[in-house]
């Protein structure tokens, strides 16, 4: 009977120990980390919460606030940030860098164009890096070249494809608003062909030319007595005037389309260096 009570005691007391273990700071670390690795930054970012309190590693703060900034909680990123670095020269490279990309995230360009600049914690070449992700996201393609350029040959090589995208958007083709008007000013519809939209082009050709027949048609019988003339002048006339400013617009949304798609492919691979 006390045999059999010692056992008891041995297993239940063991079983504690175990538990207690998986619970360790090592144990924990390792979760948090796969958790992260797997790309479960929501539960990523409480079990390093958890562990913080074992540890005040550099290590554990900057996996933190980028779990919170890979889940999309920026808000959070930098609230936490600032508690653990009320002082942001303070804070050590690795965290510089995750708020330089809390920035670039949140479209504060100059913010992190400064920590770029003038941030006493990061390398040479981190500074030249973030420039070039800064002008990136910025949209600046001139100062993305330049900062592109000025990286080591050995780095130059990782971004190559960052080289090509700059050169795709200094060279992308851009649409005359002004070009596009006066062209459907001299052909209805040919300033939405301009921009490519054939089949809108097309139709307000054809509408504008028969609203012009029938006009025409109208005042041949009537004269200047003829309703119908007048009726479909005036409707002709004023889709001749709206075909003008839709083929401006027209011209606008052409350009934006075409910076989006660069743009699009910029964040893609920013964000996935991030």
């Amino acid at each position: 009977m006390n045999r059999l009570l010692l056992l008891l005691a041995l297993t239940v007391f063991s079983s504690g120990v175990c538990a207690q273990n998986l619970f360790d700071y090592s144990h924990s670390l390792r979760y948090a980390n796969y958790l992260f690795d797997t790309e479960e930054y929501e539960i990523a970012a409480k079990e390093y919460e958890r562990v913080l309190f074992m540890s005040d590693s550099i290590f554990l703060k900057q996996r933190l606030i980028a779990s919170y900034r890979k889940f999309g909680r920026y808000d959070k990123a930098l609230k936490r940030f600032s508690t653990l670095y009320p002082t942001l020269s303070l804070a050590p490279a690795p965290l510089i860098l995750e708020y330089s990309k809390l920035m670039l995230m949140t479209k504060e360009f100059d913010k992190a164009d400064s920590l770029f600049q003038f941030s006493d914690n990061l390398s040479k070449q981190e500074k030249q890096i973030g420039l070039v992700h800064t002008n990136l996201l910025r949209q600046d393609w001139a100062k993305a070249r330049i900062s592109l350029n000025q990286l080591y040959s050995d780095t130059l090589d990782v971004y190559k494809n960052y080289n090509v995208l700059i050169e795709k958007a200094l060279n992308q083709p851009r649409k005359s608003a002004f070009k596009g008007a006066m062209l459907s000013t001299v052909i209805p519809g040919l300033g939405k062909v301009y921009t490519k939209d054939w089949k809108d082009g097309i139709v307000s050709f054809l509408f504008f030319g028969t609203m012009a027949w029938q006009s025409y048609k109208g005042f041949s019988r009537k004269g200047i007595e003829s309703i119908p003339g007048w009726a479909f002048g005036a409707i002709g006339s004023g889709f001749y005037i709206g075909n003008i400013f839709g083929t401006v617009k027209a011209v606008r949304r052409f350009n934006k389309v075409t910076n989006e798609t660069i743009y699009n492919e910029v964040k893609r691979l920013c964000y996935r260096d991030f």
